[in-house]
């Protein structure tokens, strides 16, 4: 059972994103400390940009949440009177 949390926790760590580059090759492990946090929430992020992504381009493709609006406003020009064209904005 431990062996195999070990490996799980390797791939959790291999997913940081955020790892720091360290010059010294700390533990022989490569250039980069990477760790279980990381990983986590290099995860987590990786999983919420491939459904916004998916989400967009279903919404894109099926034509879906497409909308038109139309506003029309009515104005009585008999209360306004006569308006110069140069004093409107």
């Amino acid at each position: 059972m431990s062996s195999s949390f070990k490996k799980l926790r390797k791939i959790i760590e291999s997913q940081d994103l955020f790892g720091h580059v360290i010059h010294l090759n700390f533990n022989r492990s490569g250039i980069s400390h990477q760790n279980l946090i990381g990983g986590i929430t290099s995860a987590l992020i990786k999983t919420w940009m491939f459904y916004f992504v998916y989400y967009n381009f279903k919404k894109m493709l099926l034509h879906e949440d497409d909308k038109q609006y139309n506003d029309s406003i009515l104005l009585n020009l008999k209360e306004h009177g006569i308006v110069d064209y140069n004093q409107t904005d």
